[in-house]
This record gives structure tokens, C-alpha cells and sequence, in this order.
């Protein structure tokens, strides 16, 4: 019998017309003509380009109901597009700090398939967004562009440039899917692949290879211009995203590789996760806070999120689950994590050299409810500190409620299960996991000498603790199947 689920799946995905790709030409625009062909473009336009367009271009509103396409006049083999695969696919660039593709207030129902999206690369400073889906000050859900999609783009900056985003998804329903997004870096400021802060949603990224420095994908860190908006029915499916080595000591301001502080009804499912250390935070793959960014939005929370069948590698830590973590001005009164999900997961060991950080696969502080983790494999290795650290430290001394642990593989580390200030085992569970809280069945590989939940078992490999809880590698890699692709 399967587990009663703790949080709500997403209600809806983004839908496309399913021969969109493979509507012909009915306008081939020159090296000058993009943008007056946005302006005039009407439902069942398929806009062909080829060659480079330089400019800040902006898409309107078209008055009817059909879908407009903006591609490549020459078709890209199916699947994600890769770099070092480009044809001649069309370019966009930025020959200034301007983004070079804007979705206006009300646009809708666009397709840009088969497009290489950049700046130019003299610019030291490019654009802040390579695209931006609403401008982010729209004040109304009414004004927000909507039925985005981005196919087979391909999103970057350069080397040495600094580039704080590749997508500002502030829209209704958006999808990026079979894309590739690099070089997404910036010294001072955070970067991401894809944020979203003024967004309702419902948002798909799927078949992506995605790397940026600060958070690869992130909802929130600002508060949204339309009242009490929570970018709501995510879905991130079979991408690969992780920040490359080559970046460590480059003062590009790495964090983590997904981060919330507000969003809703939220599925990660099937993704490799890698390439997170110290620099900017401390090395997590996923950090998942709630917090009203400007203190300016009481509902900005994040909730509902389902996290299952990953692979999360080469990470100096697990997940932080941090609640108001950064919450402490009067407004947003009521910013707990509520149902989370985290369910068959497989976390290689964290902490290795070079991908030095917190050494923890789990740690609760500042205020969660409603969390489970299930059937999670957790590798152990040398520089693990505690599986799982409840942090009741300072002010903030309630980490989570409600909190079920069941069928777990965990290393045991330095500490175990540790709670700040009060020691290992079950004394450390008593005073971290509060409210109706239980502890079933989990795994540890290692051995202790502290008085740990009844029902924990001890071994000494992975492939004993295998046996009686975790999920197996076979069924991760048979999810995973094709998600990293060679560039």
C-alpha cells in the first residue's frame, strides 16, 4: 500500500499544441527585421530566422487567441540541443546590458524553438536577464505574459563575463524544455538559470542541462509586485543541474543547486544534482526556506514540495530545511515550511575534497511542520559530521514538528542524529522533532554507543542497511537514464 502523501502535487503543467515544432514557415525574417515582425506577429505565425539579430527585442501582445513560433528556418534534431551541436541555429545577442528578448505584460501563447539566446561577448557586465517573461513589475495576474515556451534554446553568457540570469520567469504559465543554459555567473550578486518572483505559475523546466553559480533554479528572493503572489504548480523533471569545478576559487559567488524561499506545490523528480562547496553558503544541493524577501508579503512561503528520485552528487551537503530562516520583521507572520516531501532520494557522500562544506545530509532550523523523509539512501564518507542536525541554536529554538523518518539509509558520522546543545541519539530526537513527530525503521551504517529511537538498526556496509530500508541505485540510475548528456 503506497504512503499517504504529506504534500499536495502540482495542479496543473504548462500545455503546448503538440505539432508546434512542426508548423511550417510563413515569414522569414531578416537580419533587421525581428523586432517589426514581433510587433505584427498573429496567432499561427511561424517566424523563421536565420543568421544574427543584435537588439533588445520585445514581444507584445497579440490580439487573438492563436499560438506565434519563433524559430530556426532550419529544424534541430529532437531531443535536448547541445552545444556543440548549434547547425545553424539562429542567434539573438545583447550588444549591450539590455536583455535581448522581453515577453511584455500580456503577451501570450509564444514559442521560440531552436534559438541560441547571449550577449555580446566583449561586455564585461551583461545583461541582468538574458530573457525576461514580464518585466516583474507587473501588478495584476491579468498583466502577466503567459503560455511561454522556450524549446531547444540555448541560454549563455561567457567565461570571464559577469551574467546574473539567463531566465526571469515572472509569467503565467512558462516552459523551458530541451535546453541548455552555461556561463551564468556574476561577482557580487547571486545567479541563476531560472528565477521566478512575481510568477503564478504553473511553470515546467524539464530535459535541461542548467548551470549557473548561486542558486541553478530559485523561486523568490525578492517579494512580488502582484499582492500576496506565490509562484504555484512547478514541475522540475529529468534535468541535469550542477555548477562545474572549473568555477571553484572564481569569485562567482557559488551556493546551492536549487533553492525556494516562496513557492507552492512543487515537483523534483528524476534530476542528477551536482557541484556545490563553501563560498557563497556552505555547499547544499537543495536549500528550502520560507521567507518574505522585503518583508512585504505575509502568504510568501514555500510549501507542498515533493522531492523523489534524484541523484544528488559532488556536494559538501544534503538538504537545508530552513523555514523562516531569514524572517525577522513583522509582515510575513505566518512563513513555516509545511509539507515536504522527500522520498527515495540517493545522496553520494558529501564533503569530499574538493566539494568541501557543511558535511550534513539533512539539517531542520527555523521552523518547519509537516515533513517527511522516506526510503532516502545517504552514502556515509570520512567528513560527515551528523546525518541529521536538528538546530535549535539562538533564537530560533523549534526546528521542525511533525516530522516522519521512515526507512532510511543514513551514515553515522561524527554525531549521528544531534540536536544543538543537547547531544546525539534519542535524546537529540525528543528535543528536535516535536508535535507527533516518529521515527520508523531507519539504517545506519556505522556503529554508536548512545541510546538511539527504538526500531534503528545498525550495519556495517551500504549493502546491509540495502537490505532492510533506502532505495536501490538500480532504481535511481533507471530513472536517471539519459539526463546527463556530453555537451
Amino acid at each position: 500500500m503506497d504512503e499517504p502523501h504529506l504534500a499536495l502535487a502540482p495542479r496543473a503543467v504548462p500545455s503546448t499544441p503538440a505539432d508546434i515544432g512542426a508548423r511550417p514557415c510563413t515569414v522569414h525574417v531578416g537580419p533587421t527585421g525581428l523586432q517589426g515582425a514581433l510587433n505584427a506577429a498573429r496567432g499561427g505565425d511561424v517566424l523563421c530566422l536565420a543568421g544574427t539579430y543584435v537588439g533588445a527585442f520585445t514581444v507584445p501582445p497579440h490580439a487573438d487567441d492563436g499560438w506565434v513560433v519563433v524559430r530556426s528556418a532550419e529544424p534541430l534534431a529532437a531531443g535536448r540541443v547541445r552545444p556543440s551541436a548549434l547547425g545553424a541555429m539562429a542567434r539573438i545577442v545583447a550588444p549591450r546590458q539590455e536583455s535581448p528578448l522581453t515577453f511584455l505584460a500580456g503577451s501570450a501563447r509564444i514559442v521560440v524553438l531552436g534559438v541560441e539566446i547571449t550577449s555580446d561577448s566583449t561586455l564585461l557586465h551583461g545583461p541582468v536577464a538574458l530573457v525576461q517573461i514580464g518585466t516583474g513589475r507587473e501588478a495584476a495576474v491579468e498583466s502577466l505574459p503567459t503560455d511561454i515556451v522556450l524549446q531547444q534554446v540555448y541560454l549563455h553568457g561567457w567565461p570571464r563575463q559577469h551574467l546574473r540570469r539567463a531566465i526571469a520567469g515572472n509569467g503565467g504559465a512558462q516552459t523551458l524544455r530541451d535546453s541548455w543554459c552555461e556561463e551564468i555567473h556574476a561577482s557580487g550578486f547571486d545567479s541563476q538559470c531560472w528565477i521566478s518572483w512575481n510568477s503564478s505559475g504553473p511553470v515546467l523546466i524539464e530535459n535541461n542541462t542548467l548551470q549557473a553559480a548561486s542558486e541553478n533554479i530559485m523561486f523568490g528572493g525578492a517579494d512580488p509586485r502582484v499582492p500576496g503572489l506565490v509562484t504555484s504548480d512547478v514541475t522540475i523533471r529529468r534535468n541535469h543541474i550542477s555548477k562545474p569545478l572549473s568555477w571553484q576559487g572564481q569569485n562567482w559567488n557559488t551556493k546551492n543547486l536549487v533553492e525556494t524561499k516562496s513557492s507552492a506545490r512543487v515537483l523534483v523528480e528524476e534530476n542528477v544534482l551536482e557541484g556545490a562547496w563553501t563560498d557563497g553558503q556552505v555547499g547544499y544541493a537543495f536549500v528550502l526556506k520560507s521567507t518574505s524577501q522585503n518583508d512585504t508579503c505575509a502568504p510568501c512561503s514555500s510549501s507542498d514540495w515533493t522531492i523523489r528520485r534524484n541523484l544528488v552528487r559532488n556536494t559538501g551537503a544534503g538538504f537545508s530545511i530552513a523555514g523562516r530562516a531569514d524572517q525577522n520583521g513583522p509582515t510575513a507572520t505566518d512563513s513555516s515550511n509545511r509539507r515536504f516531501e522527500i522520498v527515495e532520494n540517493w545522496l553520494e557522500p558529501v564533503n569530499v575534497p574538493p566539494y568541501v562544506g557543511d558535511g550534513r545530509p539533512v539539517i531542520f532550523l527555523a521552523d518547519n511542520e509537516d515533513i517527511e523523509l522516506r526510503g532516502n539512501t545517504f552514502e556515509a564518507a570520512a567528513r560527515i559530521r551528523e546525518a541529521v542536525l536538528f538546530d535549535i541554536s539562538g533564537k530560533k529554538n523549534r526546528a521542525v514538528r511533525n516530522l516522519r523518518l521512515t526507512l532510511n539509509v543514513l551514515p553515522l558520522g561524527q554525531y549521528g542524529v544531534g540536536t544543538s546543545g543537547v547531544g546525539e541519539g534519542l535524546i537529540a530526537w525528543l528535543a528536535g522533532a516535536l508535535g507527533t513527530s516518529t521515527w520508523t525503521r531507519n539504517a545506519f551504517v556505522g556503529q554508536s554507543n548512545k541510546t538511539y529511537p527504538a526500531g534503528t538498526t545498525w550495519h556495517g556496509s551500504l549493502a546491509s542497511a540495502l537490505g532492510t530500508a533506502g532505495v536501490s541505485r538500480t532504481t535511481i540510475e533507471r530513472g536517471i537514464v539519459g539526463v546527463v548528456v556530453e555537451r
